[in-house]
């Protein structure tokens, strides 16, 4: 039996993390709450890998700021705690096998973000923003150190039936369908979403294998106007008469991370098909309908 830490276990890709892995008798899941493990204290990680014996560390913890979500945090505080909380893991990491850390397309600055991001695009030019640098500042970090110990994997856009339908893309559209609301999109764009399931299933596949690189784009490579992911939405959940309401189908924005790497080394698990993956949001959210206010 595995024993993995998961951390960020309460937030959207780390609690679907839990749930998946918990359903196998292979692996045996550590999710601690930040007051049993309090990563931005060194004497807390200390204590926790003191206690407990580790085999393998999926990092998902990230100082959470969103201007819509009750549960933000201060923003002045994300890059220091989001650098705390990765090298107190560093620190320990005499206690585990390897950990796996995710990163984020947000380490390349918004302004040069493009159809075809690179792994070795990132670390050119640096982020404006708090979180974007503390993940680049890491990124950058685990390819210099060429540690097997340590991988980066770069997420793009992830979603699943648990991401927040009150302003994640996909699920907030689907939570429009549901309440047969008209789509509001703010402004069009090509994005890289990739199905949580699918970002689980590479991840674990990797866990405990010889790898060749230390720094992957997590993608599917293709890139989903958002004009055409709302048309899908109303498609699948069948009220064809709702409306997408949009002030322009010009594309203003592009976001997505070539992939050729994580393929090349055949790491990258055959991907839900997008349709696959919204019907599954759809469903999970009608058995919460009663919830949903938007």
């Amino acid at each position: 039996m595995k024993n993995i830490l998961i951390t960020g276990g309460s937030g959207f890709i780390g609690s679907t993390f839990v749930k998946n892995l918990k359903k196998n008798k292979s692996y045996k899941v550590f999710h601690p709450t930040s007051k049993i493990l309090n990563l931005t204290d060194l004497k807390s990680v200390n204590k926790f890998f003191s206690k407990n014996k580790i085999d393998y560390v999926i990092h998902t913890a990230n100082h959470h700021v969103h201007p819509k979500d009750s549960k933000s945090k201060d923003s002045d505080f994300q890059l220091k705690n989001n650098l705390s909380m990765f090298f107190n893991l560093y620190i320990n990491s005499s206690h585990y096998k390897r950990l796996i850390n995710f990163g984020s397309g947000g380490e390349l600055p918004r302004k040069k973000w493009n159809k075809n991001i690179k792994e070795i695009d990132i670390g050119k030019f640096i982020p404006n923003d708090q979180y974007g640098l503390s993940k680049m500042i890491i990124s950058d970090f685990i390819k210099k150190i060429k540690n097997q110990k340590f991988i980066n994997l770069r997420l793009f856009g992830v979603f699943g039936e648990k991401d927040n339908w009150k302003y994640r893309f996909i699920p907030n559209m689907c939570a429009h369908a549901i309440l047969n609301k008209d789509l509001e999109i703010h402004n069009n764009a090509f994005f890289d979403f990739i199905y949580i399931d699918d970002v689980i299933e590479t991840t674990l596949g990797i866990l405990n294998k010889k790898l060749k690189n230390f720094d992957y784009n997590l993608s599917t490579g293709n890139g989903y106007e958002l004009y055409k992911i709302a048309e899908k939405v109303i498609e699948l959940n069948g009220n064809k008469n709702l409306k997408i309401k949009m002030s322009s189908s010009k594309i203003m924005i592009n976001y997505v991370g070539n992939n050729n790497k994580i393929k090349k080394d055949k790491l990258l698990c055959n991907l839900t098909p997008i349709e696959k993956s919204i019907k599954n949001v759809l469903v999970h959210l009608k058995t919460i309908k009663s919830k949903i206010t938007l």
